[in-house]
């Protein structure tokens, strides 16, 4: 890693091998800190080091925290809520070419973690909180995956390549998770489209690169559709009086590339479903799976 200033570091007189460092301005690696109010400390006897950030700015993203170094364990401490875009989020803080996402979004984000650097993903804990309004999705593998579902099964009409180019409009994306010992629990989560309703429930785990969720797929589609593959009159009926007549399915596998499968809703437990009643805030019944 490496570090420099715009403007000289304030340096305090070393004591007993320890220096102290004052911060405006911070380079680490390719992300550049902005109006930054750090001070760095250094004991060389003692093989110590830490960072306290009181704020800074990197992305757009405002952040606090600490990092304290010991031979070889280290301990962080990060928070940072506000409002930013996606495109900062894909292409400045994640360098990646294209996002996956476009639109504003506020956040709240606080973790902690500790050990070596191998352990650090493992032992991360915190909470997120993500709330979006009127973005657009285009190639986000997880995404797609339940789009490609749902358009195979015919209940969607989808043009999916026109999607990953211009991008699949929502009018809002909101996500609350816990993260705990580097696995991702969603706690309340849901997408919201003119054509399409999506509530997922379960976690994500980090370290391994898994995924391992539940979701339920309530489209905005015509009666004729649905007639077409729910074989039970009765859904059909609760269908026209307004309920949401919803898909349930598993995602499961590797994080970049999952597996969706159609679920029955005897493998929906009672509580989960309670969730996604709550979410989606109206009446709902699941579609069987077809045999």
């Amino acid at each position: 890693e490496k570090s420099s200033s715009k403007e000289a570091p304030k340096r305090k007189p070393p004591i007993k091998g320890k220096v102290q460092v004052a911060f405006d301005n911070l380079v680490i690696k390719d992300w550049a800190f902005k109006n930054v109010n750090a001070t760095a400390s250094i004991d060389l006897p003692n093989d110590e080091a830490s960072l306290h950030v009181a704020k800074a700015q990197v992305c757009g993203f405002n952040i606090r925290g600490s990092l304290n170094k010991k031979d070889k364990n280290i301990k962080i401490n990060l928070s940072s809520e506000g409002s930013n875009k996606f495109h900062m989020l894909f292409t400045c803080l994640l360098h990646k070419e294209k996002p996956k996402l476009s639109g504003p979004f506020k956040y709240s984000l606080n973790i902690s973690t500790n050990g070596t650097k191998e352990d650090l993903i493992k032992n991360l804990s915190g909470t997120l909180l993500l709330d979006s309004h009127k973005g657009k999705i285009y190639r986000l593998a997880l995404f797609m995956k339940i789009l490609q579902t749902l358009s195979i099964a015919n209940i969607l009409t989808l043009n999916l390549p026109q999607i990953g180019t211009k991008g699949y409009t929502y009018n809002r994306l909101f996500a609350k998770a816990k993260i705990n010992k580097g696995v991702i629990h969603i706690e309340k989560a849901y997408m919201d489209s003119n054509a399409l309703k999506l509530v997922p429930y379960g976690k994500i785990d980090l370290p391994k690169q898994k995924i391992e969720l539940t979701v339920l797929a309530a489209p905005f589609t015509t009666v004729d559709k649905i007639i077409s593959h729910i074989p039970i009159l009765g859904k059909i009926l609760t269908g026209k009086s307004g309920t949401f007549i919803s898909i349930p399915m598993k995602i499961t596998g590797k994080l970049q590339d999952p597996t969706v499968v159609p679920l029955s809703p005897s493998a929906i437990a009672k509580g989960i479903f309670g969730i996604f009643k709550r979410t989606l805030e109206l009446p709902t019944e699941i579609v069987p799976k077809e045999r």
